[in-house]
C-alpha cells in the first residue's frame, strides 16, 4: 500500500515562531523591550502565573500599542542584554515567567520561565559565534 503525504503540512504555531524568533532576535541584538510606568514594569496574572511581557525590537511593542490603545499609557522600555539576563534569579526566586513578542488580537505568545529563555538565547549566541 502507497502513503502519501502529500498536501500535509505541519505548522508551528504563532506563538512558537514568535517565540523562537525572539530568541534569535534578542541574541542578535541585544535588547528586549517592556512597558512600565512610572519605572514599575507591568505585571500580567496568566493562568495562575505572573507574567511580564518582553518583545524583540522597537517595532513589535510600538505594534501593540497601535492596535490595543490601552497601552498608549504606558512607556517603552528599553533593556540591554546583559541587565535582561543577570535580573533572570530574581524572576525565578519570585516565580515570575516571561511572556514573548505577546501579539495578535488577544495578545498571545508564550509565557517562559527564566531558565528555558535563558538557555534558548544562549543557544543562539553561541550559534552567532560559531558563524
Amino acid at each position: 500500500m502507497k502513503s502519501s503525504l502529500a498536501g500535509v503540512r505541519t505548522l508551528m504555531s504563532t506563538a512558537a515562531l514568535q517565540y523562537n524568533k525572539f530568541k534569535q532576535q534578542v541574541a542578535e541584538e541585544g535588547k528586549v523591550f517592556t512597558f512600565t510606568i512610572e519605572g514599575e514594569y507591568l505585571v500580567f496574572p496568566v493562568r495562575g502565573q505572573e507574567v511580564i511581557p518582553f518583545w524583540s525590537s522597537r517595532r513589535r511593542i510600538m505594534t501593540v500599542q497601535k492596535s490595543h490603545q490601552q497601552y498608549l499609557r504606558y512607556e517603552i522600555t528599553e533593556m540591554g542584554l546583559d541587565e535582561f539576563i543577570q535580573w533572570f534569579p530574581k524572576l525565578a526566586e519570585e516565580r515570575i515567567f516571561i511572556g514573548t513578542n505577546w501579539s495578535g488580537t488577544r495578545l498571545e505568545g508564550y509565557d517562559v520561565s527564566t531558565q528555558d529563555l535563558q538557555a534558548g538565547i544562549e543557544y543562539w549566541l553561541n550559534r552567532e559565534s560559531e558563524e
